[in-house]
């Protein structure tokens, strides 16, 4: 099976992919006991079975007025959307499947990777906030989600910090107190990383074993062969694009990339345009990506989200992690994407 059909990405409360997503039919909140579920798209039908108050069905289409869903043994059958909704929710995931968790947390980003394979380490690549709204995970929800994918795994989960930004890693400390886990990726300088229980936490990661990879020199990256065992992601490849460019804390972000067969991820962190640049001639222009996190989460100031670096990259789908703070994504830096989605169409 093409890689393309094994990959999932939930963002927020929206799912792209083709292998993982299901449309669930469910009672309305309003809804004390059940639905009718009828035999037709009619209030006469006979009536065949119920929707009980926490079931879900699998949607098979939508009609005026009624859905139509599946019921266990295979019958269809239909009920009012009167009395029910629908939401998209994951299925099981398959072991040789990569899923993507871009985290709603606001102002700031956060995702967990599972890396396809048996046992293969899921990772954690930047999670931190300045600022959520009503609709946003805060730091306790996200502490929940992400300790439910990693419930799912037996392997130690890998953590890569693009920098030592508030809004990249402020909730790592929280969200993975008393785990342990396998390595902690800290781009720019290790000294500023200084949030509240941070030191304390990745000290206690030191004393479980983990393995710490700072302090790296200028520009620094893997040669463009893949990281493996020091950064592993499973049945998928892993490549440090670079780390430690310039002299600013955002110019200094370890740009990430996952490649599983045809499809390749980026997480740019805070890139800035000296930092796009040194990751073009590291890898020796030879980037693509079929996902991308905008630069610095969609800025354009200091040179980030370029015209060289959107036309290296030429994402099918850019991810600007923002809320409702710093007018993020700029028109100036996206605009420079989506002549490019133009061009390829």
């Amino acid at each position: 099976m093409n890689a393309l059909r094994l990959i999932t990405f939930w963002v927020g409360l929206v799912l792209w992919g083709s292998a993982s997503a299901q449309d669930l039919v469910t009672p309305a909140d309003r809804v004390s006991t059940h639905v009718n579920i009828r035999v037709a798209a009619n209030e006469n039908a006979a009536e065949i079975d119920q929707l009980e108050v926490g079931e879900a069905l699998p949607l098979v289409r939508s009609v005026p007025r009624w859905y139509e869903v599946q019921l266990p043994g295979g019958q269809t059958g239909f009920v009012t959307k009167a009395w029910t909704t629908v939401s998209r929710a994951l299925v099981p995931r398959q072991q040789d499947e990569l899923r993507i968790h871009f985290l709603n947390i606001g102002a700031g980003t956060c995702t967990v990777v599972e890396c396809p394979g048996p046992n293969a380490p899921p990772m954690i690549v930047d999670c931190g906030s300045t600022g959520a709204t009503a609709v946003d995970l805060d730091a306790q929800q996200t502490r929940t989600y992400v300790r439910n994918v990693l419930s799912q795994h037996q392997a130690a989960p890998n953590v890569v910090l693009s920098h030592a930004d508030l809004d990249h890693y402020s909730r790592i400390a929280n969200s993975l107190d008393n785990l342990t886990v396998a390595s902690v990726w800290q781009g720019g300088e290790p000294s500023e990383y200084t949030s509240a229980n941070f030191p304390a936490w990745l000290a206690d990661q030191q004393n479980r074993g983990a393995a710490l990879h700072q302090n790296f020199p200028a520009h620094f990256h893997n040669n463009r062969l893949p990281v493996s065992a020091d950064l592993s992601c499973g049945n998928a490849s892993t490549f440090v694009l670079t780390a430690n460019t310039g002299t600013s804390k955002n110019a200094q972000s370890l740009v990430l990339m996952i490649e599983y067969e045809d499809f390749t991820v980026m997480f740019s962190g805070d890139a800035e345009g000296d930092t796009e640049a040194q990751a073009i001639t590291n890898f020796d222009n030879s980037l693509g990506a079929t996902v991308m996190t905008a630069s610095h989460h969609g800025a354009s100031t200091f040179g980030s989200n370029s015209q060289a670096w959107a036309d290296a990259t030429a994402p099918d789908l850019l991810i600007s992690s923002a809320g409702n703070r710093f007018f993020h994504p700029r028109c100036a830096a996206t605009n420079r994407f989506s002549s490019l989605a133009t061009t390829k169409s």
